[in-house]
């Protein structure tokens, strides 16, 4: 019940605030505006709508420099949405938006903190 009333909430979203909330979810702890904007690529005017969009529905808070998800479920639904291939763009996106560091794992190639999909 709760999981289709978070997919329901998300679905409200528009396209640009989903993907923001898929890369925040894969960016986590190192998720920051400027980061995002990287990631995404998105017109600055754009970006905002999103995020605003993110903060209205409850989805995103804000610490300190940080963007935070509100609740891990949160979090598993937006990243359940992805497409493998779109998942990978993201990563790779992100890791060169990190510069390429290490996974959690080990293996190189990647951003730093995200763990490498299996």
């Amino acid at each position: 019940m709760l999981m289709a009333l978070i997919d329901h909430r998300i679905d409200r979203l528009n396209g640009h605030a989903q993907r923001a909330l898929q890369a925040i979810g894969l960016l986590n702890r190192f998720a920051s505006l400027e980061r995002v904007k990287l990631v995404l690529e998105l017109p600055v005017h754009e970006l905002i709508h999103a995020i605003e969009q993110l903060e209205l529905s409850g989805c995103l808070s804000t610490s300190q420099s940080s963007l935070i998800i509100t609740h891990d479920l949160v979090r598993q639904v937006g990243m359940r949405r992805m497409s493998p291939l779109v998942d990978a763009a993201l990563r790779a996106a992100i890791g060169d938006t990190l510069g390429g560091g290490v996974w959690e794992d080990g293996g190189s190639r990647g951003a730093v903190g995200i763990p490498r999909p299996h």
